[in-house]
Protein backbone atom coordinates (compact mmCIF):
# COMPACT_ATOMS: atom_id res chain seq x y z
CA UNK A 1 0.00 0.00 0.00
CA UNK A 2 3.03 2.41 0.79
CA UNK A 3 5.12 1.55 -2.06
CA UNK A 4 1.42 2.48 -4.39
CA UNK A 5 1.13 5.72 -2.25
CA UNK A 6 4.68 6.59 -2.78
CA UNK A 7 4.99 5.56 -6.98
CA UNK A 8 1.61 7.67 -7.32
CA UNK A 9 3.29 10.64 -5.59
CA UNK A 10 6.12 10.69 -7.83
CA UNK A 11 3.70 10.26 -10.63
CA UNK A 12 2.04 13.04 -9.39
CA UNK A 13 5.28 14.94 -8.92
CA UNK A 14 6.58 14.31 -12.73
CA UNK A 15 2.98 15.46 -14.30
CA UNK A 16 3.43 18.53 -12.14
CA UNK A 17 6.85 19.14 -14.13
CA UNK A 18 8.62 19.12 -10.69
CA UNK A 19 10.34 15.78 -10.92
CA UNK A 20 11.16 14.62 -14.51
CA UNK A 21 13.34 11.21 -14.30
CA UNK A 22 13.27 10.68 -18.00
CA UNK A 23 14.96 14.00 -19.25
CA UNK A 24 16.96 15.17 -16.32
CA UNK A 25 20.33 13.31 -14.72
CA UNK A 26 20.03 13.27 -10.78
CA UNK A 27 22.70 15.57 -10.91
CA UNK A 28 21.68 18.17 -13.36
CA UNK A 29 20.78 20.24 -9.71
CA UNK A 30 23.90 19.78 -8.15
CA UNK A 31 27.03 22.07 -7.80
CA UNK A 32 30.50 20.15 -8.88
CA UNK A 33 31.32 19.71 -4.89
CA UNK A 34 28.16 18.26 -4.28
CA UNK A 35 28.68 16.15 -6.88
CA UNK A 36 31.95 14.85 -5.22
CA UNK A 37 30.35 14.51 -1.69
CA UNK A 38 27.56 12.10 -3.18
CA UNK A 39 30.57 9.80 -5.16
CA UNK A 40 32.03 9.15 -1.46
CA UNK A 41 29.01 8.71 -0.16
CA UNK A 42 28.17 4.94 -1.63
CA UNK A 43 26.58 3.21 1.65
CA UNK A 44 23.05 4.23 1.90
CA UNK A 45 23.43 5.33 5.08
CA UNK A 46 26.23 8.01 3.80
CA UNK A 47 24.38 8.99 1.01
CA UNK A 48 21.17 9.75 2.77
CA UNK A 49 23.09 12.08 5.09
CA UNK A 50 24.46 14.46 1.40
CA UNK A 51 21.13 13.93 -0.01
CA UNK A 52 19.81 15.74 3.09
CA UNK A 53 23.18 18.19 3.41
CA UNK A 54 22.11 19.17 -0.25
CA UNK A 55 18.57 19.77 0.76
CA UNK A 56 19.74 21.56 3.86
CA UNK A 57 21.79 24.17 1.77
CA UNK A 58 18.58 24.78 -0.54
CA UNK A 59 16.38 25.77 2.79
CA UNK A 60 19.79 27.89 3.94
CA UNK A 61 19.67 29.81 0.00
CA UNK A 62 16.25 30.47 0.65
CA UNK A 63 16.42 31.50 4.21
CA UNK A 64 19.34 33.54 3.04
CA UNK A 65 21.56 32.05 5.66
CA UNK A 66 25.74 32.32 5.19
CA UNK A 67 27.47 29.23 5.55
CA UNK A 68 31.21 28.61 7.61
CA UNK A 69 34.42 28.78 5.08
CA UNK A 70 34.93 24.63 5.95
CA UNK A 71 31.52 24.30 4.84
CA UNK A 72 31.82 26.04 1.73
CA UNK A 73 35.55 24.69 0.85
CA UNK A 74 33.63 21.23 1.27
CA UNK A 75 30.43 22.05 -0.69
CA UNK A 76 30.90 25.25 -2.70
CA UNK A 77 28.73 28.37 -1.83
CA UNK A 78 25.26 28.16 -1.63
CA UNK A 79 23.17 28.51 -4.86
CA UNK A 80 21.74 31.85 -5.57
CA UNK A 81 18.38 31.08 -7.81
CA UNK A 82 14.76 32.10 -7.85
CA UNK A 83 12.80 30.46 -4.73
CA UNK A 84 10.77 28.44 -7.08
CA UNK A 85 14.57 27.12 -8.92
CA UNK A 86 15.57 26.49 -5.40
CA UNK A 87 12.55 24.62 -3.99
CA UNK A 88 12.15 22.59 -6.96
CA UNK A 89 15.93 21.51 -6.09
CA UNK A 90 15.04 20.82 -2.52
CA UNK A 91 12.33 18.38 -3.75
CA UNK A 92 14.82 16.77 -6.37
CA UNK A 93 16.91 15.94 -3.04
CA UNK A 94 13.78 14.61 -1.20
CA UNK A 95 13.12 12.22 -4.65
CA UNK A 96 16.32 11.44 -5.09
CA UNK A 97 16.82 9.67 -1.24
CA UNK A 98 13.68 7.75 -1.80
CA UNK A 99 14.48 6.63 -4.82
CA UNK A 100 17.90 6.03 -3.44
CA UNK A 101 16.53 3.99 -0.10
CA UNK A 102 14.10 1.80 -2.38
CA UNK A 103 17.18 0.85 -4.82
CA UNK A 104 19.09 -0.02 -1.39
CA UNK A 105 16.39 -2.21 -0.07
CA UNK A 106 15.52 -3.62 -3.57
CA UNK A 107 19.09 -4.70 -4.12
CA UNK A 108 19.29 -6.16 -0.66
CA UNK A 109 16.28 -6.34 1.93
CA UNK A 110 18.19 -6.85 4.72
CA UNK A 111 20.93 -3.89 4.15
CA UNK A 112 22.61 -2.97 7.71
CA UNK A 113 22.16 0.29 7.06
CA UNK A 114 18.89 0.70 6.07
CA UNK A 115 17.51 1.97 9.45
CA UNK A 116 20.28 4.12 9.93
CA UNK A 117 19.37 6.29 6.19
CA UNK A 118 15.77 6.29 7.26
CA UNK A 119 16.41 7.67 10.60
CA UNK A 120 18.61 10.66 9.27
CA UNK A 121 15.82 10.89 6.78
CA UNK A 122 13.08 10.98 9.35
CA UNK A 123 14.95 13.35 11.37
CA UNK A 124 16.13 15.39 8.68
CA UNK A 125 12.54 15.96 7.14
CA UNK A 126 11.10 16.51 10.88
CA UNK A 127 13.88 19.75 11.15
CA UNK A 128 12.76 21.07 7.30
CA UNK A 129 9.07 20.92 7.72
CA UNK A 130 8.31 23.66 9.79
CA UNK A 131 11.40 25.56 7.97
CA UNK A 132 9.46 25.57 4.84
CA UNK A 133 6.40 26.59 6.44
CA UNK A 134 7.83 29.60 7.83
CA UNK A 135 8.75 30.25 4.10
CA UNK A 136 5.16 30.85 3.45
CA UNK A 137 5.44 34.62 5.13
CA UNK A 138 8.11 35.45 2.85
CA UNK A 139 7.71 34.24 -0.71
CA UNK A 140 5.74 36.64 -2.74
CA UNK A 141 5.19 35.16 -6.36
CA UNK A 142 1.92 32.67 -6.78
CA UNK A 143 4.46 30.07 -8.62
CA UNK A 144 7.16 30.35 -5.51
CA UNK A 145 4.15 29.76 -3.46
CA UNK A 146 2.68 26.57 -5.35
CA UNK A 147 5.94 25.16 -5.31
CA UNK A 148 6.44 25.51 -1.85
CA UNK A 149 3.49 23.77 -0.99
CA UNK A 150 4.64 20.80 -3.28
CA UNK A 151 7.53 20.93 -1.44
CA UNK A 152 5.48 20.60 1.94
CA UNK A 153 3.43 18.02 0.91
CA UNK A 154 6.57 16.02 -0.37
CA UNK A 155 7.87 16.60 2.75
CA UNK A 156 5.33 15.40 4.70
CA UNK A 157 4.93 12.29 2.79
CA UNK A 158 8.63 11.52 3.14
CA UNK A 159 8.54 11.97 6.39
CA UNK A 160 5.90 9.40 6.87
CA UNK A 161 6.75 6.92 4.83
CA UNK A 162 10.53 7.08 6.83
CA UNK A 163 8.73 6.89 10.17
CA UNK A 164 7.50 4.23 8.94
CA UNK A 165 10.30 2.51 7.61
CA UNK A 166 12.62 3.17 10.43
CA UNK A 167 10.23 1.41 12.84
CA UNK A 168 9.91 -1.53 10.12
CA UNK A 169 14.06 -1.87 9.99
CA UNK A 170 14.39 -0.89 13.91
CA UNK A 171 17.01 -3.66 15.31
CA UNK A 172 15.37 -5.76 17.74
CA UNK A 173 16.64 -4.62 21.33
CA UNK A 174 18.65 -6.81 23.59
CA UNK A 175 17.27 -7.98 26.81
Amino acid sequence: MRTKRAFFFLAVLNTLGLLDLTAQEPTDYLTSKEIEQMKEAQRIDLRVKVLMKIAERRLQALEQTTVSKKEEEAWGPLLKGAPEELLRHYIKAIDETILNIEDAHSQDPENEFLHSALKTFREATDRYLPRLKALKERLQSTEAQEVLDHAIEATELANADAREGEARFAKPKKK
